[in-house]
C-alpha cells in the first residue's frame, strides 16, 4: 500500500493516516512518505519502505525495484504482529475512560464495570454535550 504524502506542514509532518491500520490489517506492506510518524511506525514494526518526502519518480522506482519476494514475505509477517499489537481493541478501554470522563466525574466502582456497559456509559456521555 502506497502513502505518498508530501512534507508540506506539520499536518503532514506528524500525520498518522488510517492507511497505516488497514494495510497491516490487510497484510499488505507498505511503502510511504519519510515522515515523522510514518518512519517511526514503519521503522519500529519493519512494515515496509520510506522515500524522501519529496520524492522525484526516480526515488520510488529505486525502492520498488530494492523489493524482493522475500522482503514482501517478511513484512507480511511484521504487519500481522503490529496488528495484534496496535488496533482498536486492545485502546478502547482506555479511551471509553477518557469519554465517559468528559461528563460527571465517576467513582471507582463504575470505571471497573464490564467494557459493554462502559461503551453505553461513554456514548452517553458524549451524546449529553
Amino acid at each position: 500500500g502506497v502513502i505518498p504524502y508530501e512534507n508540506v506542514g506539520l499536518n503532514h509532518w506528524y500525520c498518522s493516516p488510517n492507511k497505516i491500520w488497514e494495510y497491516a490489517n490487510a497484510g499488505v506492506p507498505i511503502l510511504a512518505s519519510r515522515l515523522h510518524y510514518l518512519n517511526a511506525v514503519i521503522g519500529r514494526w519493519d512494515l515496509g519502505w520510506t522515500f524522501s518526502s519529496d520524492p522525484s519518480v526516480a526515488d520510488i522506482v529505486s525502492v520498488m525495484r530494492g523489493i524482493t519476494e522475500e522482503d514482501l514475505a517478511a513484512k507480511r509477517k511484521n504487519c500481522q504482529r503490529f496488528i495484534q499489537a496496535d488496533n482498536y481493541p486492545i485502546h478502547e478501554p482506555r479511551l471509553l475512560d477518557l469519554f465517559a470522563g468528559l461528563g460527571a466525574s465517576k467513582t471507582t466502582s463504575e470505571t471497573k464495570q464490564p467494557l459493554q456497559q462502559r461503551r453505553g456509559a461513554a456514548l452517553e456521555s458524549v451524546e449529553q454535550r
